[in-house]
C-alpha cells in the first residue's frame, strides 16, 4: 500500500482491514491439530494471571513467523504481526502488541 493511500486510509477514519496469509492460516491449521500451544504450555510452569499470552502462543508466533518472507528479530516479532489478523492465529483479545517476550516470567519444567 502506497503512504499515500494509507494516509488517505488513516485521514478517513476508516480502519484498515487485517489480514491473513494463506501459509499462516495453514501452518495455523496444523498446530491446532497437534495441540502445538497446548503441549507447550503442558510442558513449562507458567502463572495465568501474569502473562496476557501463552508460552505456547508465543512460541507458535516465532515458528508461524518463519514462513513470512521478512527476516524479523525476536525483539521487534510483535511488530511482524501489525496488519496480521491475530485473534485468528492466538485467540480472542489477542493483539500484535501483546506477542512479545517483555511480559513473561521466569518459566522451567515441571
Amino acid at each position: 500500500m502506497s503512504k499515500r493511500k494509507s494516509k488517505r486510509i488513516i485521514s478517513s477514519g476508516v480502519t484498515p482491514r487485517l489480514i491473513l496469509p494463506g501459509f499462516m492460516a495453514s501452518a495455523n491449521a496444523y498446530m491446532k491439530k497437534i495441540r502445538f500451544e497446548e503441549l507447550i504450555n503442558e510442558a513449562v510452569v507458567w502463572d495465568q494471571k501474569q502473562w496476557h499470552v501463552s508460552p505456547g502462543n508465543l512460541l507458535k508466533a516465532l515458528v508461524l513467523n518463519t514462513f513470512t518472507d521478512k527476516r524479523t528479530p525476536l525483539y521487534k516479532l510483535s511488530e511482524a504481526y501489525r496488519g496480521i489478523d491475530t485473534e485468528i492465529l492466538f485467540g480472542d483479545g489477542v493483539t500484535h502488541e501483546q506477542i512479545t517476550d517483555y511480559q513473561r516470567t521466569p518459566c522451567h519444567p515441571p
